[in-house]
């Protein structure tokens, strides 16, 4: 039965490798066909035949039509309508908010705009319905080229769905097989025997000392086990070792082994022990702490003689207090 399911397995990894490079290889193509989107005036620019882009000296940006002045400013400055609002300059926004744009130029004197409007207006809504934006007016109005090209990136975006599916579904039968295999060929764990936490959490991962030596933690059977979670970067984690010292060596003579875990590299943590002249049993996991289920730091588990968890503590605590230590004592 073992060997079928191995050979399922190594099968199920060989076409999924293939299909995953072809998809991702697919997906990187689609990724050049993106376009950065544009402020307001910087799209416009483009769009409106004999528009300009200036700038004032506070940093605002503005366009101007060639060919017209207004009487009010001087210069050939547009008047904005935005969503029935006028301004002077537009605010901030972005091409890919606006669904209709008109561009009003000649305007007479008596317009509704008045002389603010001499220079041309540009009309800008945000919110129209389908006949609007397909109006000729509307220098925003979707193409045919444009429409064929959304419904390219919708498949696209469909079949990216699709793969993502297929790799999740992978990992889920990798993983299930993985772990059926495993449990298969150990009878104690297949039957759930004499398997305690301590056990179960070498199955998990493996830990090595800063010399890079594989650690045995059944080297440590019938001993009381405090495993801290830590890393180099976390400020709770530190300001906790100098009470955690303190109580490794009040509980010495009662049977306590303390470990200070990390997911780091051992440089890393090599170089935090030689700068903190911390002297504890330090050790890195090869498994990262999101893999083994750990989200907070400084996390700490405590286990008895027997490999049992007895005790979780989460942040940090005054691990020399007089109340701590009792506790200790007695578990």
């Amino acid at each position: 039965m073992r060997i079928y399911l191995t050979t399922l397995l190594i099968f199920l990894i060989g076409i999924s490798s293939v299909h995953s490079q072809d998809d991702v290889q697919e997906l990187g193509i689609e990724n050049t066909d993106i376009i950065a989107s544009q402020s307001l005036v910087d799209a416009l620019q483009n769009r409106i035949p004999g528009a300009r882009k200036i700038t004032d000296r506070y940093g605002n940006k503005n366009l101007m039509l060639r060919g017209r002045q207004s009487f009010k400013t001087a210069g050939d400055e547009v008047l904005w309508d935005i969503d029935g609002i006028r301004y002077s300059n537009p605010p901030v926004l972005n091409i890919n908010q606006v669904r209709y744009v008109e561009v009003l130029k000649g305007l007479a004197a008596t317009n509704k705009y008045g002389s603010e409007g001499a220079g041309g207006v540009i009309v800008v809504k945000t919110n129209v319905n389908p006949d609007q934006i397909n109006s000729g007016k509307n220098i925003l109005r979707p193409k045919k080229a444009m429409v064929k090209k959304k419904k390219k990136e919708k498949e696209k975006k469909k079949k990216k769905k699709k793969v993502l599916n297929f790799l999740k579904l992978k990992k889920i039968v990798f993983y299930t097989l993985y772990c059926f295999l495993l449990l298969g060929c150990n009878p104690d764990i297949r039957n759930n025997k004499n398997v305690s936490d301590l056990e179960r959490l070498q199955l998990k991962t493996s830990f090595v000392d800063l010399s890079e030596n594989k650690l045995d933690l059944s080297a440590y059977k019938e001993e009381k086990i405090v495993i801290n979670y830590w890393a180099t970067w976390c400020r709770p984690c530190i300001k906790e070792m100098p009470s955690l010292k303190k109580a490794e060596e009040i509980l010495e003579d009662y049977g306590y082994t303390f470990l200070l875990v990390s997911d780091e590299t051992i440089s890393k943590i090599s170089k935090f022990k030689n700068e903190r002249n911390f002297d504890f049993n330090f050790l890195k996991s090869i498994k990262s702490f999101e893999t083994l289920g750990i989200y907070s730091m400084p996390t700490s588990y405590i286990f008895d003689e027997n490999g049992k968890i007895i005790e979780t503590i989460v942040g940090a605590i005054e691990w020399d207090s007089e109340e701590m230590i009792n506790k200790l004592k007695i578990l």
